[in-house]
């Protein structure tokens, strides 16, 4: 425990209602984001008079998502609806973009593809794309098959 105050500020300001200092002084943030990045200092006084630390830089490193399930290979009738879902787990927010592999145009933008086959058009390869700040991962490529009526 300390005997005086404990205050840390960030980029020269006071950042108390966002942190938690703990019994020994360290300073804790519960959750942490890239915003937090920047210049940190510590100034402990007590009796004796006021100490200030030397300035300490944080950087955050935010890692890319990770695709927990992607689409997977789907058979369906000419002129139906089919679905693929995909589900990333990582820094948020994350984004969903959908891809047919062999032409490369852009989709839907979500975590789930829904599409309408019209003689056809719905067959194809399709994967998706889930980025944050860290970067994009892509899926393994799902097959859509149609087999016509």
């Amino acid at each position: 425990m300390i005997d005086g105050t404990i205050i840390w500020s960030w980029n020269e300001d006071n950042i108390q209602d966002k942190a938690i200092v703990s019994e020994e002084g360290d300073l804790i943030i519960p959750e942490l984001s890239e915003e937090d990045a920047g210049y940190y200092e510590c100034y402990a006084s007590n009796r004796s008079g006021i100490s200030i630390s030397d300035t300490a830089e944080v950087t955050i490193n935010v890692k890319p998502p990770v695709i927990v399930f992607g689409p997977v290979h789907q058979t369906i009738l000419e002129d139906s609806t089919v679905s693929l879902t995909c589900y990333a787990t990582g820094y948020a927010p994350i984004g969903y973009q959908w891809m047919e592999v062999n032409d490369g145009i852009l989709r839907e933008l979500g975590g789930r593809l829904t599409m309408t086959d019209d003689g056809g058009t719905a067959a194809g390869e399709y994967t998706c794309m889930a980025s944050n700040a860290g970067g994009i991962v892509s899926s393994d490529p799902a097959v859509v098959k149609v087999i016509k009526k």
